[in-house]
């Protein structure tokens, strides 16, 4: 019988990018079912209980990084490859060129088929009841706004969504999540600071979810929900997922979508490079235009993801998403 042979793959970038991997690694599984699949991850906390996973190990622990080259590649002849990279560089030029979303880009650049299907987010038992704790406290429906991100580019100005949250305040309660070093928002319930797997387990529990182009918009996907994602610096065509609902508005910038992600790690990386002439590429937009986004046309899209999920819950198996909840 043959060895068990190892296959090390290696998960770089920002809490995103590791969910929009999911893909990429349940394609390796497909492909070599009868292998142990080990991966190293950044924000490997997002990967936790995924069934493809044999071996996962968080990028930031030194000691069990140490501890895989002990065991797979110090004199040690079962690896059947390694895999690594960091997902933005040159490869957006020419391997994403190709592919008609992110998690199509890894799965490409990591030399595996994209099946096409959702991203893969597990939420424990108990951090279910946990959400379903904490939601509790409220006597309205939820509403998550998650406004504010690590690239200032996607961030959203308060006043794009304080008008909607005073208008349906009677309705709704809207409850901010993010960092705990985020602004807070005025006359919203404050979840700041909760950890990332436990703010992540109130999404399913919330009627939608106003996010920007961030992590929790991958997760909304994941989860199979219907959440309002704001782009700014970046373009749905490739960022966005079709189960969510989109608001994006280029404003006639001309060189949007502008976002270079790379650029806050230049400080250790090289500069994001145009392969036709070598020269660093600038990261951050000079052109507000791509921020010409309107709270109107951010409510219109909100009242939108409403409806939808109130057609879900009217078309389920349950009365109620209550119902549904409590099964």
């Amino acid at each position: 019988m043959e060895e068990r042979q190892a296959i090390i793959l290696v998960v770089q970038g920002g809490a995103g990018d590791v969910l929009a991997s999911t893909p990429m690694i349940r394609g390796i599984r497909r492909e070599h079912p009868d292998d142990e699949l080990v991966v190293l991850a950044t924000h490997a906390h997002l990967l936790e209980n995924n069934s493809n996973i044999d071996k996962l190990i968080s990028f930031e622990i030194t000691r069990e990084l140490r501890s895989i080259y002990d065991t797979y590649i110090h004199g040690n002849n079962r690896i059947r490859f390694l895999k690594h990279h960091f997902l933005y560089d040159s490869y957006m030029d020419t391997t994403a060129a190709d592919a008609d979303c992110l998690p199509e880009f890894i799965c490409k650049v990591y030399g595996t088929e994209y099946d096409g299907n959702r991203l893969d987010y597990v939420v424990t038992p108990y951090e279910r009841e946990a959400a379903t704790a904490f939601m509790k406290q409220f006597d309205k429906p939820v509403v998550l706004l998650h406004l504010t991100g690590i690239l200032p580019m996607k961030s959203l100005d308060f006043d794009k969504v304080f008008p909607i949250v005073k208008k349906y305040q009677k309705d709704y309660a809207f409850v901010q999540i993010g960092k705990a070093n985020d602004q807070p928002m005025k006359d919203v319930h404050n979840a700041l600071g909760m950890p990332m797997r436990d703010t992540i387990s109130l999404m399913p529990h919330a009627k939608t979810s106003i996010l920007i182009e961030s992590v929790f918009a991958h997760c909304s996907n994941a989860l199979g929900l219907s959440s309002v994602v704001v782009f700014k610096s970046t373009s749905p065509d490739f960022f966005g997922y079709t189960n969510n609902f989109n608001v994006w508005n280029s404003g006639g910038c001309s060189i949007w979508p502008c976002n270079r992600p790379i650029g806050p790690l230049n400080k250790f990386l090289p500069a994001y490079l145009n392969l036709e002439t070598g020269q660093p590429l600038q990261w951050m937009c000079p052109d507000p235009l791509c921020s010409s986004i309107s709270s109107d046309e951010i409510e219109e899209v909100f009242l939108a993801a409403i409806a939808d999920m109130d057609r879900k819950e009217k078309s389920g198996p349950f009365k109620t998403l209550e119902d549904a909840r409590k099964a």
